[in-house]
């Protein structure tokens, strides 16, 4: 039996590149109140020098902006950022636990499981995108597309093609998400599991993330989604919620995600992905250890119910 681990934080580097610096960038927390000032925050969009880690979608809805100094005198709350590093973290965590430490749950039969970890990291630890150069009309050359939005399942072109989680023209059109597909396809073992780890915002999300559809095994999923919510609060009282991804997540936030193809492709029985702990995408040092712990005792124990399914 087959556990995989997939992390789209990845993508080609350029081995000759400098490592990109963030000295004294900021992240701001903004919510338009008017669709003018959704507008005004939409043109931010042409500097190439700022980056929308959650992305605008309409009035009323909460975005992340990261900011480089020279932009920050225009923003009212700042936070500072390290754009999904606690999802790095934690997946190395939780694979040197599971392997090395079989003491921590013996009673999962952890290491009867293939624990695979499949991860590339370019020279910008901040970079979400792949490396793909796109053009817009005007000739300006913006570079990369989201791969976590780049997959053939209800694929939504369209959007500002420099903006973090732009999909591309087509779905596939990425060498990564592509190769990724074929790579599962092609598993010779059923694939009995898929988790995906994101931050941030505590949730437990299934399949589907564009309609209100149930899955067909809806129930017994959400059943034991629940109850690894439950043993993840167990451990150090964190309170996850547990649903569909269109039900959780702002409408039309994402599509063509990896999670929605493995489901309807593959038919894995059980696809989930945690949105891990925390309010925004930094996570306190101090709370990294805790957040691999209760994320790993979780994972185990639906993994384990899993082989049911």
């Amino acid at each position: 039996m087959r556990l995989l681990w997939l992390l789209n934080v990845t993508l080609v580097a350029f081995a000759s590149a400098l490592p990109k610096r963030y000295d004294n960038y900021v992240v701001y927390r903004v919510t338009p109140q008017s669709e003018k000032a959704l507008e005004s925050l939409r043109s931010l969009n042409k500097y190439e020098d700022v980056e929308f880690l959650i992305p605008l979608t309409k009035v009323g809805h909460t975005a992340a902006v990261l900011l480089p100094p020279q932009y920050q005198n225009i923003f009212l709350e700042e936070h500072r950022n390290l754009n999904d590093y606690i999802n790095v973290e934690v997946v190395l965590q939780n694979v040197q636990e599971a392997i090395i430490d079989e003491g921590l749950r013996p009673e999962s039969k952890a290491g009867s499981f293939d624990w695979d970890y499949y991860y590339t990291l370019d020279d910008d630890r901040f970079w979400r995108k792949t490396r793909t150069p796109v053009t817009k009309p005007s000739g300006k050359i913006c570079i990369g597309i989201d791969p976590n939005r780049n997959w053939d399942f209800h694929f939504g072109e369209g959007g500002e093609i420099c903006n973090d989680t732009y999909p591309g023209p087509y779905a596939f059109s990425e060498t990564c998400t592509r190769e990724l597909s074929n790579f599962l396809l092609n598993i010779p073992e059923k694939v009995q599991s898929y988790i995906g780890l994101h931050s941030y915002s505590e949730k437990i999300l299934m399949p589907y993330s564009n309609s209100s559809e149930h899955l067909d095994n809806y129930d017994q999923v959400y059943k034991i989604a629940k109850e690894a919510a439950k043993v993840l609060k167990g451990v150090n009282g964190e309170d996850f919620g547990v649903g569909t991804a269109a039900e959780m997540l702002p409408q039309g936030s994402v599509v063509g995600a990896s999670m929605d193809w493995v489901k309807e492709k593959m038919r894995v029985p059980y696809v989930v992905t945690y949105e891990l702990r925390g309010k925004d995408f930094i996570l306190p040092a101090n709370q990294i250890i805790p957040a691999s712990i209760e994320t790993l005792q979780s994972i185990l124990y639906s993994v384990k119910e899993a082989e049911h399914l």
